[in-house]
């Protein structure tokens, strides 16, 4: 389990839409966790993503999450604070999550805003939450901004983002394909061959690498 916080308007929707249609083949769940999620709620809308039946009561339907859910899946839960209760105590919904986890061995993102992690961390219930957060990694979007902030600012109107484009560059690198065979779902391979092309004549692209390698995203060859 990894949770990944940053402040909003940082764009953790958007990259994290974009991760789950682009990786896992398919086996990747977006949920946007409704408001002052209660267990049973959660588990209604966790059986529509996963196309598994949501009849019944609660129990059936963690059954039916439990058959369909395996190591190869992976959920992703934006809007996370929202498993806390309107009075910050611990409830069921968050307790769901780590079953998920502990039973079916999927992964689980939980992407928070800053306020939610601080309520986490300082609020009432911190004694609880620290046993919860022992076993989640954390991903600070912060390092994200930093990587970003390497490239050159976009003006007007662009047909594809930094962001885009970085990860265009990094499934070339992945998988050693040519530029042509790039997935359409990237865009247009001459346009990230263009750019690509652009950044590293200014020494963009060394930065770029050097960059993710600081951040722990890409190991460096040497190591």
């Amino acid at each position: 389990m990894v949770y990944i916080s940053g402040p909003t308007g940082r764009g953790k929707t958007y990259t994290a839409e974009y991760w789950a249609a682009q990786n896992n083949h398919g086996r990747t769940r977006y949920v946007r966790v409704p408001s002052d999620c209660s267990r049973r709620t959660l588990v209604f809308t966790l059986c529509r993503a996963c196309g598994v039946s949501a009849r019944g009561n609660t129990a059936d339907m963690e059954a039916n999450l439990h058959k369909a859910l395996t190591p190869r899946n992976v959920l992703i839960l934006d809007e996370a604070g929202h498993l806390l209760s309107r009075s910050g105590r611990p409830g069921g919904a968050i307790e769901l999550v780590r079953d998920l986890h502990d039973i079916c061995g999927c992964g689980v993102a939980l992407i928070f805003t800053d306020v939610y992690v601080r309520e986490v961390k300082r609020g009432a219930n911190a004694d609880f939450f620290e046993q919860f957060l022992d076993s989640v990694h954390t991903i600070d979007f912060f390092c994200i901004d930093a990587i970003l902030s390497i490239l050159p600012r976009q003006r007007g109107n662009v047909s594809m983002s930094n962001l885009q484009l970085v990860n265009a560059i990094l499934y070339v690198t992945e998988n050693g394909c040519k530029w042509r065979a790039l997935p359409k779902s990237y865009g247009n391979w001459h346009t990230v061959y263009v750019r690509m092309n652009r950044w590293s004549k200014k020494g963009v692209l060394q930065r770029l690498f050097e960059g993710l390698q600081r951040e722990n995203i890409i190991r460096s060859c040497r190591q």
